[in-house]
């Protein structure tokens, strides 16, 4: 807090309205980052899919294959339960696509989801 910046690794989910982009993520009901999201609401953002080295013979043709986006927005707590539900339920289809999973009170109740609407954004991928 205090102005300085908080970076915390975090998987999310993803939701497309046109060209709009939001960011659906999950963590502890309390904690630094819920601080900090009460605080002041301003989020950057970076995500990648953890990318590879690709080796060459020689040095200078090293290069990395990746795919990355980066972007900033404003950051909320979500508290109606119906919204939990579709932010979780986003977020699983991103970690596990093709499966259904259902969210008891009891799983509402014990974390805390977090609605990142992006506001500007960039992307970049290198395919080695």
């Amino acid at each position: 807090c205090d102005g300085q910046p908080y970076i915390v690794p975090l998987n999310f989910g993803c939701e497309w309205q046109g060209e709009a982009l939001t960011l659906w993520l999950h963590g502890a009901r309390e904690g630094r980052k819920l601080d900090m999201v009460a605080q002041n609401g301003v989020c950057c953002f970076e995500m990648d899919d953890g990318g590879r080295v690709v080796e060459d013979t020689q040095a200078e043709r090293f290069t990395a294959a990746y795919t990355c986006v980066m972007g900033e927005g404003h950051i909320e707590l979500v508290t109606d339960d119906e919204q939990k539900r579709k932010g979780l339920a986003l977020l699983m289809a991103h970690v596990a696509p093709g499966r259904d999973f259902a969210f008891p009170q009891p799983v509402l109740d014990a974390v805390a989801v977090l609605k990142l609407t992006v506001e500007r954004y960039s992307a970049k991928r290198n395919g080695g």
